[in-house]
């Protein structure tokens, strides 16, 4: 579906059905519980790519410098949710081989 909904500051993120890539366009982070957070994005599986995609139109958007693609275990990338806002700012990221 292009979307995970956040329930932690640390989410490991795998492609749906075990495809061997696909797109992540949006993160819901507005929960009570993870609003206001910064989180961060990981591989779950270094045989899959994860694309985290800038800026297509929606709740819990990324607003980043550029899609990135978390095609290793080692690469991360950390958004900050602020509360009452529904879009999700590029912190940094780390594209380790």
């Amino acid at each position: 579906s292009g979307a995970i909904t956040g329930n932690g500051n640390s989410i490991s993120v795998d492609t749906e059905g075990s495809a061997s890539t696909d797109d992540l366009n949006q993160a819901d982070f507005s929960g009570s519980a993870v609003s206001g957070s910064v989180f961060y994005l990981k591989a779950f599986n270094d045989g899959r790519t994860v694309v985290i995609k800038d800026g297509i139109s929606g709740t819990g958007e990324f607003l980043a410098s550029s899609d990135f693609s978390l095609d290793n275990g080692q690469d991360v990338i950390a958004f900050a949710a602020f509360y009452g806002l529904t879009n999700n700012y590029e912190v940094s990221r780390s594209d380790n081989l």
